[in-house]
């Protein structure tokens, strides 16, 4: 997956000891665990001197996709009522979803700034959790990123050049193009 900040290594720290590697899997553990029989398992911090292995709890695309369709048919349901709308809007899961992505975002840009730590993230495919965090932590660390020219760099770096299936994930064409996706 992407990196924000370093890769998989450990760096030598300031005061000459051995910086610890924060390894961040985006997708929650059962899920981890699950890939494991197709091939995408997780990183095994006996590998990695120094290394720390959080699971960030992050739904796929299908969870995330269903979350989003849910609050959308919400918001456009004319019966909804007043009385229960934070209750409904919290049934869709989406405001969960979105604050599992933003504070894994969190997590990394307070590792890589204020730590200055290396943090790796890692996930299935690497398209959609870990560009969305890695941007998002991007986002928080460096005020380049918050201007027209600094969004676009970073968008082409995150999304486009590592092959982001845009055209699947927007729903646009044939079917729901939900590949699965990391």
């Amino acid at each position: 997956g992407n990196g924000a900040g370093a890769g998989a290594t450990t760096t030598v720290g300031t005061q000459g000891r051995r910086a610890i590697l924060k390894i961040m899997d985006l997708r929650p553990k059962s899920s981890a665990m699950a890939n494991r029989t197709q091939g995408y398992g997780y990183e095994n911090t006996s590998y990695y001197p120094n290394a720390t292995l959080t699971f960030c709890g992050i739904g796929n695309i299908h969870a995330v996709r269903d979350a989003y369709h849910k609050l959308s048919a919400l918001c456009r349901d004319p019966n909804s009522s007043d009385a229960d709308w934070h209750r409904s809007v919290e049934d869709t899961k989406w405001p969960s979803q979105v604050r599992l992505i933003l504070s894994a975002a969190w997590q990394c840009a307070f590792h890589v700034r204020y730590n200055r730590l290396p943090v790796f993230l890692h996930c299935s495919h690497g398209w959609d959790r870990t560009s969305q965090v890695s941007a998002l932590a991007q986002l928080m660390i460096d005020a380049h990123y918050r201007t027209r020219r600094g969004f676009s760099t970073l968008v082409e770096k995150e999304f486009c050049a590592l092959g982001h299936p845009f055209h699947t994930r927007l729903g646009h064409g044939e079917g729901r193009g939900d590949r699965d996706g990391g």
